[in-house]
């Protein structure tokens, strides 16, 4: 059994909240097992761009009020993302995360390595006003 799956998993199978969500995120972007951050923006064919903006807006009280991770006083960013759009983000790379272990538990190649995904998903953004 896997914890930081089961963990995922389970901050997934709750009520979206820019909390649960960048949560969610930050145990996958953390794990060494799939290259971390630079694994996720390979194997996961995010932007770094888009992973900002995803923490930019869970963090700001700006941009999604008292959901924010941080009260007020943290600047709106730049670009914005709807919690659809932050649930649709994590959720595709928590699918491609939990397919990469697999793949290390296997013994393949991990994607980490510098292969990236034949899919492209970047997710949704709006400027902020």
């Amino acid at each position: 059994r896997d914890t930081k799956v089961q963990g995922v998993l389970a901050l997934l199978g709750t009520l979206p909240t820019w909390h649960t969500l960048y949560a969610a995120l930050d145990t996958v972007l953390k794990d060494p097992r799939t290259g971390r951050r630079e694994g996720v923006k390979r194997w996961g064919d995010v932007s770094d761009a888009n992973l900002r903006t995803f923490t930019a807006t869970a963090n700001s009280f700006s941009a999604v009020g008292v959901h924010a991770r941080h009260g007020p006083g943290t600047p709106a960013p730049r670009m914005s993302m709807t919690l659809d759009a932050g649930e649709d983000l994590v959720g595709r790379i928590v699918e491609r995360w939990v397919d990469e272990l697999k793949r290390v538990d296997a013994g393949g190649a991990s994607v980490a390595s510098g292969a990236r995904s034949p899919a492209r998903s970047r997710g949704s953004t709006s400027r902020s006003r």
